[in-house]
């Protein structure tokens, strides 16, 4: 666990305006007067997250960045195929959470992007409440 947060960390500390953020923070710290300590622990961990280059560092940096990817890439399919109107309720929540649970360090993402496409196809056609139907007539009805 503790090498998951000091990889998520460091990737977002390697960030320009994350530094110059700190940096504020801190000064703004020690002008309001708060706790030395905490600040100084505050540090000292962010210090270690960044000197976090071993393998399991690595790996962990891969897998937030696959699991970003993989999100990205179902939030951007939900919306263009305009799912949205079926992508309801706790199976389609539970279908995300399978799909992106799968994706691993070493999951080739671009392969993936089928089954992602696969599960969202089964969304829609599971969904009853958007089929078009004698009831149904709106224009946001799918088949």
């Amino acid at each position: 666990m503790g090498c998951r947060i000091s990889a998520v960390v460091a990737d977002l500390s390697a960030h320009p305006y994350a530094q110059i953020a700190f940096i504020i923070v801190c000064v703004a710290w020690f002008a309001i007067g708060f706790n030395i300590n905490i600040l100084t622990a505050a540090l000292s961990i962010m210090a270690g997250a960044l000197a976090n280059k071993s393998t399991q560092g690595a790996d962990d940096t891969q897998l937030i960045k696959n699991r970003l990817d993989t999100a990205s890439y179902y939030t951007g399919q939900v919306s263009g195929k305009n799912a949205a109107s079926f992508y309801k309720g706790s199976a389609a929540a539970a279908t995300a959470r399978t799909l992106l649970g799968a994706v691993q360090s070493t999951t080739d993402v671009a392969s993936y992007y089928s089954t992602i496409d696969a599960e969202i196809t089964e969304l829609e056609t599971n969904d009853t409440s958007s089929k078009c139907t004698a009831a149904n007539t709106s224009t946001n009805c799918h088949g």
